[in-house]
């Protein structure tokens, strides 16, 4: 059987060469390594991650996911999936254990704040990747901040159950208006 050339393969083919070098050479380094076994382990997991996201669509019913080509590169899954895993939670790419949850205030800035008086803010994680946090972060900057952004997220979702509600014949709950929103969040 004659070998392909580089440029008689597809777009498709060059990326799933690309990704079993690039695994590879990961899975090697970190099974030769002893003293910076921890650091090439998260590399490893870092190209498992980066690879698993690009081949999360096409599952592994069409035998062509992430985990044929791991069977193909003879990687335990376990141990891919666990170095991924740490990798995530490293890169705080992952939530803890719940993805959404009620957190009270620290004091800190960093920390989630109360709204007002004894309310606890709720808290929502996203699990994006590096590249999704960068750009949701520029959205948030070019939409004016977290505070309005917070507004607009509170406003959306007030309106949506409203329009819902509505729509099941249900009623009920009036939609808060903006200006009630806005002194919730900001407590002006």
């Amino acid at each position: 059987m004659r070998t392909l050339l580089p440029s008689e393969l597809t777009s498709s083919e060059l990326a799933v060469q690309a990704a079993k070098q690039e695994i590879a050479g990961a899975w090697d380094r970190y099974r030769q390594s002893a003293i910076n076994h921890f650091r090439d382990g998260l590399e490893f997991g870092r190209a498992c991650h980066q690879w698993q996201a690009r081949y999360k669509a096409q599952g592994s019913r069409t035998g062509k996911g992430f985990e044929k080509l791991l069977a193909q590169l003879k990687i335990p899954k376990t141990t891919a999936y666990r170095w991924i895993k740490r990798y995530e939670m490293k890169h705080k790419l992952r939530a803890d254990r719940h993805e959404v949850k009620s957190v009270a205030t620290n004091g800190d800035n960093n920390s989630p704040t109360l709204i007002r008086g004894d309310k606890e803010r709720s808290v929502f994680v996203f699990l994006l990747t590096e590249e999704e946090q960068r750009e949701f972060r520029d959205d948030v900057k070019i939409l004016g901040g977290e505070k309005k952004v917070t507004e607009m997220f509170l406003e959306f979702v007030a309106q949506k159950a409203f329009e819902k509600r509505n729509a099941n014949g249900v009623g009920g709950k009036v939609r808060p208006h903006r200006e009630e929103i806005r002194r919730l969040v900001l407590g002006a």
